[in-house]
This record gives structure tokens, sequence and C-alpha cells, in this order.
């Protein structure tokens, strides 16, 4: 079977848990005998022309990217990735390469359109509630976790609010209304370049453009994939029809259970793996540690960097105002191959996520190394983990809660270990890439 794998951006130059989950499946479908190829959208470098379209190989998978010139296209386009030209480069790609099926997990409504249009089989994997949040995170300003169908009334102020990195920009432009921003979005929409000014003010309006292509894609999809039952809800929600979702949790390449250090004299080590910014909630571990009593019967392992400038001053600010008795160790950005070598570095796992999340591969990951986790009731988080038998789910946000559960393995560090027994084994990405193959069948069928 021909297969293309969309995904934004791919390894080694973008890294996360989407590009992750399209790497692993990838090298599963071309084991057995499936001619896959990724296509990925990368960054603008100045070239010649409105586009261009390159190719690559990653660990033997053939990569295939494009880049717009972002002076070729409206800033609608720019800001949804659904426009014309995307829509002119993706026809290119589906008629050269001619696939059974598209496995979409990046650019989806574009990608949606144009399999509509050659009447393409296609699937859509959600990986994180972006899919119908044009903020894509599913907070509020309050960080509590939104509850509403998709809409302008409160959307297009939330995302305001929340417009990185001035948030307070944005918040006294949420604050204009409609009448005035949407005929100042539609004179500004086909303007190349804009200033400052003129981009906040237009920013209303393109969330507004950006909610119609969420609503399209519920409409259009053939198929979807959902990782958790949380997403599942998320999509039924606002609109999608029933019988269109599949709930398919993750597999993984499973690692090997780990060996344990004795624990007897020694600190335990939690340990934080992951990208960093606010909403996956490094500071508030570090809140909890605050209210650990004694220090030095635990230390703490951060394993992850932040992607863009904001989040890298959220780091340094967070560490910077730490005032805890734990030691903590700032590993910063790790590649995929040590993974193993940083899980056995950790007794326990921390994922402390604000926003929902659609799945959790490290929890899946640590599990398989035989480390217990402590997570959020956040989203896909608190169905990975059975409190109090393999980990602990404690409430979102409250760092005492956390502190409670981590203050629960300093004084019982056997408890590790008793977890650590009591983890059942880890879908993997071959039992995944069974499930999913009877979905292709179902798709193409």
């Amino acid at each position: 079977m021909k297969i293309i794998l969309s995904v934004a951006g791919f390894l080694p130059k973008t890294f996360g848990g989407g590009q992750v989950y399209v790497y692993r499946l990838a090298k599963e479908l071309k084991r057995r005998g499936n001619r896959v190829t990724i296509v990925t959208s990368v960054p603008w470098q100045e070239f010649v022309g409105e586009y261009i379209i390159k190719n690559y190989e990653y660990e033997d998978l053939p990569v295939m990217t494009f880049s717009i010139n972002p002076k070729a296209i409206d800033q609608g386009e720019k800001h949804t990735g659904f426009g014309a030209l995307t829509i002119e480069i993706l026809r290119k790609i589906l008629h050269e390469y001619s696939p059974d099926i598209i496995h979409i997990n990046g650019l989806k409504p574009a990608w949606t359109t144009i399999c509509s249009e050659f009447k393409k089989p296609h699937v859509v994997t959600v990986h994180h509630a972006g899919i119908v949040c044009p903020a894509g995170t599913l907070v509020r300003k309050n960080f509590s976790i939104c509850d509403r169908t998709v809409n302008t009334t409160d959307c297009v102020p939330c995302c305001n609010f929340w417009r990185r990195p001035k948030w307070y920009t944005g918040g006294l432009l949420s604050k204009i209304p409609s009448f005035i921003y949407r005929p100042i979005g539609k004179r500004l929409k086909s303007s190349k370049n804009l200033s400052y000014i003129e981009r906040g003010l237009i920013y209303s309006y393109l969330v507004e453009q950006f909610i119609e292509t969420k609503k399209m894609l519920l409409k259009q999809a053939q198929h979807f994939i959902a990782p958790s039952r949380s997403i599942h809800d998320l999509l039924i929600r606002n609109g999608c029809d029933p019988k269109k979702i599949s709930i398919l949790p993750h597999g993984i390449d499973p690692l090997k259970k780990l060996p344990l250090e004795t624990l007897d004299g020694r600190p335990v080590k939690f340990g934080y793996v992951g990208r960093v910014d606010r909403l996956k909630g490094l500071h508030v571990i570090l809140e909890a540690l605050e209210l650990l009593p004694v220090g030095k019967q635990c230390e703490f392992n951060i394993f992850g960097a932040a992607q863009n400038p904001w989040d890298e001053e959220y780091r340094k600010e967070t560490l910077a105002h730490y005032r805890g008795k734990s030691k903590i160790f700032d590993h910063r950005l790790f590649q995929q191959e040590k993974l193993e070598e940083v899980l056995s570095n950790i007794d326990v796992l921390v994922v402390p996520s604000l926003l929902p999340e659609a799945f959790g591969l490290v929890v899946s990951e640590a599990f398989s190394a035989g480390r217990p986790v402590i997570v959020f009731d956040s989203g896909a988080l608190s169905e990975l983990v059975e409190n109090g038998v393999n980990g602990f789910v404690v409430e979102r946000k409250d760092s005492k809660s956390l502190a409670e559960a981590m203050q629960k393995f300093v004084d019982n560090p056997d408890l590790i270990i008793e977890m650590s027994n009591r983890i059942p084994p880890v879908k993997t990405i071959q039992e995944y890439a069974d499930e999913l193959e009877t979905v292709y069948s179902k798709v193409v069928g």
C-alpha cells in the first residue's frame, strides 16, 4: 500500500509527540512492506519563487518537504495553513505520488479538502486539543479547561489573551468588538506585509477564519483516530459524527525494564521529560518541591528544552525563583535515542500538564521502563495511570496534592519498586499498527 503520512515538521529539526508518533508509525508500516512517504511543511529560507519542494531521508524514511514564500500568500493562509497556494502544492504532491491512503497529522484542513477533491481515502489522527481549539490548548485565561464548543464569542478574546509573546497586548485587542475588527480584517487580509499594529488589528479576524477551517474539518474529514476517550468526547461535543471516530491509544517501541538503583541511603530521583513551557506545568513541580519538608531526601531532574524565546524566558524565571531545599539538575535537550539513558536517571516521572493531553507518550515510555508516574487529572493522562497502583493521579494545578504524592515516595521508597512491579505491559507499535491497518482497510474499502 502506498501511504502518505503528513505531519507539521519532522525530525531531526522538529521534535515533539506528533513527530515521534509519525516516525515510529512510518518505520513499522515500512517494515510491513508498505511504501511510506512523510510529507511536511518547513519554514521559508529565502529561495526563489512562490514555493519549493525538496526531499531527504531520515533513517531510510523518505521525507518530502515543501516551503512557501510568505510574500506569495495572504495573511489568512499564513495564519491557518489553508489557502490557494497550499492547496495547489498538496494537489501537485497528491497527483505525483498517487497514494492509496493519506494519514493526516498536520495541515489537517488543507489535506482534508484536497483529499475530498480527489476522493482519496484518508484518516486524521488527533494529537492535541487544537483539532477544535484555535488557541491549541483548550485552556482559559484563568487556567481552567474550556468546556464550550468552538465559537467566535468565546474563542476570539481567549486567543487574543494567549497571543504570544505579548499576552497583555492581546488582552487589549480582545476588547475590540467584531463590528470593528471584521471590516479591518477583510481589508488587511490580502496584504502581504503588515506593520506590528496591523498584525494585531487583523488577528481577531484571522481567529474567526481559523474557526471556520476547524468546523469544515470536522464535517469534511472521512475518519478520525482519537488516541483517548478524552479526545473522542471533545470531537463529539463539537459536532463530529461518532461513526467517524475510532479510539486507538498510541503504541510505542517499548524500552527494556530498567533496574532501579538501591534506594537505601540516597535521594529519590523525580524527573520531568519533555518540552518546557508554562502549560506543561514545570513551575507547579517546583512549587511542590518547596512544600516538601526535607530537601535532602529527593532531587529533581529536568530533561527537555523550550522551543521559542518566550518559553525559554519562562524556564529561566521559573528556575531562578525556586527557593526549595531539593537539588535540581537541568539536563536540557536530549536526543530521542537517549531516552532509555534519561529514564535510568529517574525513579518517578512527574507529568504536571495544565492542558488536557490527547495522550501521553512519555507516560507509556516511562511505564515500559518500569517507572511509576505522577500525573495531573488532565485529559488522557488519568486514563493511563491507575491511581495508587502504578502511580498517582492528582488534582490538576494543585501543587499541594502533587507534593503529597511525591512525599509518599520519599517516606516509603519501597513503594517505587512495588508500583513498578504492578505496571502492566504497554501497547506496542506493532499492536497499534494492527489496529490501524483495520481502520485503513475500512476507509479504503
